[in-house]
């Protein structure tokens, strides 16, 4: 089953997700900056416009010390042994020392199959990360995986989550241009007129990067 989830989840996404964006974004006013670049800044860190994690390093291997020369076989005498009552020193491994992954962090990573395993164990679907205070569906929504909107939804996730510049899912559709996923979202009862805590709504998003297509959704729904 798992083998099947992660296929549909590497389907080729909506023809309304594969628009091209403008050769450059409109201009936001400040209000909107102001409420939302800082959640997107957060989440993936750089400018607050990115649309998916910037790469990492991978970690290098650290240079082993040089061979201490041998000493002179005359002088060479066993280590003693270590005493019973102190226990043995073990190094931890890569993996043990590693921080546990996050579910956040699997979807932005679009380590799906990692993400739909935590799914299944339980993982808290409204966790928020430390940064912006952002759910996984925001993550989900920011990278356009219908599926997994979907797998997360119809496990509970609220699709009405605030983050903490009170952005929610709906808000972050609409501002990366996703037409399916704000669908989606407002099917399953996504508020088309809930604010941010600066007052901006989708609506107001649509409006002012120009997405038609969304704005006539928006306002067939009810938005004003």
């Amino acid at each position: 089953m798992l083998g099947l989830l992660v296929a549909s989840l590497m389907a080729a996404p909506s023809a309304y997700a594969q628009q091209q964006n403008p050769s450059s974004e409109p201009a936001f006013p400040d209000r909107v900056r102001e409420d939302i670049r800082s959640f997107f800044r957060h989440i993936f860190g750089g400018g607050g416009d990115a649309a998916a994690p910037q790469s990492q390093p991978e970690p290098q291997s650290p240079t082993p010390p040089a061979a201490s020369p041998t000493p002179p076989a005359q002088s060479a005498r066993p280590a003693p042994a270590p005493a019973a009552s102190q226990p043995l020193p073990v190094a931890a491994s890569p993996n043990a020392a590693a921080a546990p992954l996050s579910l956040h962090s699997a979807i932005a990573k679009g380590d799906y199959a990692s993400a739909l395993k935590m799914i299944d164990q339980g993982t808290d679907l409204e966790a928020k990360d430390p940064g912006a205070g952002a759910s996984p569906l925001h993550y989900a929504v920011m990278k356009g995986a219908l599926p997994m909107i979907g797998m997360l939804v119809q496990r509970g996730a609220d699709v009405n989550s605030r983050t903490k510049s009170g952005t929610a899912p709906l808000h972050t559709a609409v501002l990366y241009n996703h037409y399916e996923a704000a669908e989606y979202l407002i099917a399953k009862g996504a508020d088309v007129n809930l604010k941010s805590t600066s007052g901006v709504t989708p609506l107001e998003l649509a409006l002012t990067a120009k997405y038609k297509h969304l704005e006539k959704l928006l306002r067939d729904h009810g938005a004003h």
